[in-house]
This record gives structure tokens, sequence and C-alpha cells, in this order.
């Protein structure tokens, strides 16, 4: 297989709003690849970063010299009034002779059925939410993509034009990577299945095979990072542990086991943040090589003035480091 494309640790957020951070993935020529995932992962954006519509806030895209995306979005948005004049609008830029350009696009209205059941000289206004998305497809296809990008292709199709579509992907002459919530679709077209989580370390997972086989392989995954998550997490407990007991060994050694320390902390958190869990670790980063110097301790201090009590029993320790406020009542 030769690879097509590659997001390196991909991040993208819109405002406060976070997408998806670090994704790292490999599209190749011979994938037939579907994606999924919940509402708000940034399936839609992701795909018009690979299609070069989109920049990523973090990461870089690399595409193999001379590859051709195609993008065929949720929405359709024509120029032209016509789907034959859609078509030589969409080859305006192809090096080719004005008769070439014609015969092309005569031939791919033909294979998705326009001439059979729609004239190509139909108004595209008058076209059923069905037809328009497959005239959105011959837009594309008319440009030989060696890759396509579907987002949600199955909307507004019936099940005629769904069967319809699953035939012309199995026959593809071109890889593609398809959005979609239709499970049985993914079934039928797919051989790589993609969730887009950030549940999964690196914000997705990827199994060769059908959704069903994802399926097979999803929670096994997901209980080895479980457990991975509880190791994880004893060892933070005892590097917290190790940081209050303030060791007095070398003190570089103990500065470089400091920073190894928050690091591993650090690590459990965004572990925790992944899979939602709001669970607390007690973290102290003020832990010192040295134990702590007591500067003043006053314990239970008396005073008054006349009849009045202005202290009673005042326990105080002031320490390096701590600030304290006195507020005149």
């Amino acid at each position: 297989m030769a690879l097509l494309l590659t997001a390196q640790t991909l991040s993208k957020s819109y405002g406060h709003r976070h997408l998806f951070s670090g994704i790292t993935l490999g599209l190749y020529d011979e994938d037939r690849a579907g994606m999924f995932g919940p509402n708000g992962a940034g399936k839609s954006t992701f795909l018009k970063i690979l299609a070069g519509l989109e920049h990523p806030d973090e990461g870089t895209l690399e595409r193999r010299k001379g590859i051709r995306v195609g993008y065929v979005a949720q929405e359709d948005k024509f120029a032209a009034g016509t789907p034959y004049e859609e078509l030589l609008l969409a080859l305006e830029g192809e090096h080719l002779e004005e008769h070439d350009k014609h015969t092309r696009a005569a031939i791919t209205l033909t294979q998705l059925g326009f001439v059979e059941d729609h004239s190509p000289d139909t108004a595209i206004g008058a076209l059923s939410g069905g037809w328009r998305k497959r005239l959105a497809l011959a837009r594309q296809l008319v440009l030989k993509p060696d890759l396509l990008l579907l987002d949600e292709p199955t909307n507004h199709l019936d099940l005629e034009g769904i069967l319809w579509l699953e035939t012309l992907l199995k026959g593809a002459n071109f890889a593609f990577l398809v959005v979609t919530h239709d499970r049985y679709f993914l079934d039928s077209v797919t051989s790589r299945i993609i969730e887009i989580n950030p549940i999964f370390k690196g914000g997705y997972l990827s199994v060769p095979g059908t959704y069903s086989d994802f399926l097979e392989r999803r929670e096994p995954v997901l209980e080895a990072q479980e457990k991975e998550q509880q190791a994880l997490k004893m060892k933070v407990k005892e590097e917290i542990a190790w940081m209050r007991r303030g060791p007095k060994a070398q003190r570089n050694k103990n500065k470089s086991r400091y920073k190894d320390a928050e690091i591993l902390i650090r690590e459990y958190q965004d572990s925790r943040a992944r899979t939602g869990t709001d669970e607390a670790v007690d973290i102290d980063f003020q832990a010192t090589e040295r134990k702590t110097k007591k500067l003043l301790a006053a314990h239970a201090l008396v005073k008054a003035m006349g009849d009045r009590m202005l202290i009673h029993k005042l326990n105080l320790i002031l320490s390096p480091g701590m600030k304290l406020l006195s507020i005149r009542m």
C-alpha cells in the first residue's frame, strides 16, 4: 500500500470549544475507510482539514506529490444552472481540450444515472435531495480523485439511493474516507473503521475490517487502557507519598525525580480527563527536598485588654513561602 497523506499531531478548537488534539493518522491508496464518533468530536472539521479547506491549530498535513483529493460536504452548494454546466465548471482548471472536458462530463453524468433518469440539462433547483447528492459526487468524480472524502453522504438519500452509493463505493478505483453514523452502510462498504473519540489514546482508534469487526476490538482496547490507567494511578500515589516524605538524598537526583513525578501526575490527570472521570488526585507540587522549617510557632495564645478578649487560644505556624493576611474588622 502507498501512503496518500499523513496527519501529524493535528489539534483543533473553536474558541473555548475543544474538538480534538494530537491526532496522527495515515491514509493509504487501498483504504476503504469509515469514520464515526460522538457529536462534537470534530469529524467534519477533521475532513475539511484533510481536504485543505481548514487549517489545524497545531500539527501538519503531508500529501503525496500530485495527489488529488475530492471532498463531498454534508450540505450541497452549486454554482451552475444544470448538472452538465456544473461539471464543466468543475473542469475549468484542468489541462484538457474543450472537447475532452465535454466528453468527461457526459460520461460521468451517465455513470451516475443522469441520462437514464434525469437529463443533464435539468435545472439543479428542480433536483431532489438524493439527486443533488449524486451531482455533488459527480462533481468530484469527474476530477478523478485518488482519495475521496465524504461527510455523511447518506443524508437525504432514500433506500434506493443508499444502495446505489454502496455499489458505487464497492467498485471504486480510488481510496475513500466516509464519515457516517449509518452502521449498516459502514458494514457494507468499508475495510477499515476509525472512531474519533478523546477516550482513546491519540484521540482515535483504527481497526481493519468492517464495523462489526471494530466492535469486537473496541472493548478490549478500552479495558487495556483502564488497566494501564489503574497502574499509572498506583505509581502516582507512590510518587506523591515520596514527595511528601521529603527525602534527604542528593539534591540533583531529587530534582530529576520531582520532574519525573510531575510528568507522571500530569499524564494521569490527562488520562482521567480523556475518560471523563472527575476523580481528583491529591497532589502537592510544593514538596521540596528538605523538611519544612518553622519561622514562628504560636500555641494557645491568649490576649485580653481590660474586659475585652482580643485573642483566645490562637495556634499559628509561619513557614518559608507562607503569606499571611490580617484583616481588621
